[in-house]
């Protein structure tokens, strides 16, 4: 039978983009609650088992510290976060002679200075626990300052002023998606190889940040390919639109293979194949139709922006090692859960 419209799964060539199964923020927020039960009975989580296993295809070499996919949520991050302990060089005990990645910076100029400091450092350096230094400041950096970096150089680096970002959309303005103009930026995939580096030592370092990002970034740090269902938090109306298209025949409907576009407040036509506007969408070539819609709409001047999120991304995480993850539980892993179970909250608060 015709898999439904919601998760009618579009491989995109072209692009070393692969992509994810519809799992929700909430699904994953369920292993969180459930998780303590689970360890103890022994039962699986509540991962989709439709999810496929990609090789990466542009991403040279991996490592795969063998994390079981069918343990709770729990129990994986326990895993991973015991072999990011494992990569670490050994530490002498005396707080003086710890190797520490530093990172000089003055609050006014955290970015420019964060930037400098982070895109010249060793693959292998990045592994070392990361020492924040105040220029002017007296502070040291027990864990605290590291933490409040990363609650300041996200707010800077999705700032507008350096157009990497836009927020919102139809669905959620507090997410922040990927500006398909930020090439007006010189320098944005630069920036975007140190946003990389920033969510790479995010994890490594169990610091959670407070900025979330579309789900389009998780997916690819993950390498999984795009589904229909992706498009739905980016346009909400071209997402209703395949659907339709997809469940119905489109025969009569008008349709060709071109898309109407709006760039710098001017509206332009372009063709989604060759003589695109002289083709009409039909039954036997929707398919086709609606894999060029979500290429174009999901990837459209974000393709490079996209592999250089990816890229270092992994040189400090292999690929392997979260292979057991899916992008929701990615994104609890770097951003938390946002929304606070006040009788979860309850059951678990000891009252002295």
């Amino acid at each position: 039978p015709p898999r439904s419209a919601s998760t009618f799964a579009i491989p995109i060539v072209q692009t070393p983009l692969p992509v994810y199964r519809d799992t929700s923020v909430v699904e994953a927020q369920k292993h969180l609650k459930s998780s303590n039960e689970e360890d103890q009975s022994g039962q699986t989580s509540n991962q989709s088992p439709e999810r496929p296993v990609y090789a990466p295809i542009w991403i040279a070499g991996s490592e795969d510290p063998g994390i079981d996919p069918t343990l709770s949520f729990i129990g994986r991050l326990s895993l991973l976060r015991q072999y990011f302990e494992s990569k670490r060089p050994p530490e002498p005990i005396v707080l003086q002679q710890k190797p520490r990645m530093k990172c000089k910076v003055r609050r006014k100029h955290i970015l420019e200075d964060s930037f400098s400091a982070l895109m010249k450092t060793d693959p292998e350096k990045l592994k070392l626990r990361l020492n924040v230094l105040l220029y002017g400041e007296d502070a040291v950096d027990y864990g605290g300052i590291s933490r409040e970096w990363f609650t300041l150089i996200l707010p800077e680096i999705t700032n507008s002023n350096y157009a990497l970002f836009k927020g919102g959309g139809d669905v959620d303005k507090y997410i922040y998606h990927i500006n398909s103009l930020s090439y007006v930026n010189q320098d944005h995939l630069q920036q975007f190889r140190f946003l990389r580096i920033v969510l790479a030592k995010a994890l490594f370092e169990n610091f959670q940040v407070d900025t979330h990002f579309s789900h389009l970034i998780y997916i690819t740090l993950l390498d999984l390919p795009f589904l229909l269902s992706d498009l739905k938090q980016i346009d909400s109306d071209a997402y209703k639109s395949l659907v339709f298209i997809a469940e119905n025949d489109p025969s009569g409907l008008m349709l060709d293979f071109t898309l109407t576009i709006t760039e710098f407040d001017q509206m332009k036509e372009i063709e989604l194949k060759p003589n695109g506007k002289d083709i009409e969408i039909t039954q036997e070539n929707k398919k086709e139709y609606i894999k060029l819609v979500i290429k174009h709409k999901l990837t459209y001047n974000i393709v490079r922006q996209l592999r250089e999120i990816q890229k270092s991304f992994h040189d400090l995480l292999p690929y392997g090692c979260l292979k057991a993850f899916t992008p929701a539980e990615l994104e609890i892993m770097l951003c938390g859960v946002d929304q606070i179970d006040l009788e979860d909250w309850k059951a678990n608060t000891d009252y002295i």
